[in-house]
């Protein structure tokens, strides 16, 4: 959000995590709401919403995703934008990052009959372990279109933070709609 700060645009953020809030709060002057992107209540519309990071990928079910586009989008002004990245990993394994502070360690893996991904991930700052799961839901390129067109939305989708098509082997999908 700070970034766009920077760059002159006014923000405001939504999270489920009171804790997130306040790291955010240190890091931005917008507004900040605790709350679900599936029915959180606001009486205003946006140029552009984003949701990064994988946050749609936390839902339970395509029709949760379904949902939560459309609430969204009601939120929008005309022309606005709705910008959604989603995670797409369709393969088990595992990484470590290492930073001056932490040290990060992930291992993940992928179900093909499910498409769920649970990931397993331990950071270690000042010698002390904490440990976070995830599961994630992994979107099927196909059964999307299909939600978006069923709604007459018009999208594109890109992969990996470019402007290229996305497939269903791309790393990240970002879904821009219009209204």
């Amino acid at each position: 959000m700070h970034l766009l700060e920077e760059k002159g645009f006014s923000v405001e953020g939504l999270d489920l995590s009171p804790s997130m809030l306040n790291i955010a709060s240190s890091r931005t002057k917008g507004t900040l709401y605790n709350g679900n992107l599936l029915d959180f209540k606001i009486k205003k519309q946006y140029d552009v919403i984003i949701s990064m990071f994988a946050v749609f990928n936390h839902l339970k079910s395509y029709q949760e995703f379904e949902q939560g586009i459309l609430h969204w989008y009601k939120h929008l002004n005309k022309d606005g934008l709705l910008i959604i990245d989603l995670h797409n990993g369709r393969q088990s394994g595992q990484k470590e990052s290492v930073n001056k502070d932490y040290k990060r360690i992930m291992k993940w893996s992928f179900n093909q009959d499910t498409f769920k991904e649970h990931t397993e991930i331990e950071y270690i700052i000042n010698n002390h372990s904490y440990n976070d799961t995830h599961e994630f839901i992994i979107y099927e390129i196909d059964k999307i279109k299909k939600i978006l067109d069923k709604n007459n939305l018009s999208y594109k989708l890109y992969e990996n933070y470019s402007f290229n098509n996305a497939t269903d082997t791309s790393k990240n999908i970002e879904i821009i709609i219009k209204k």
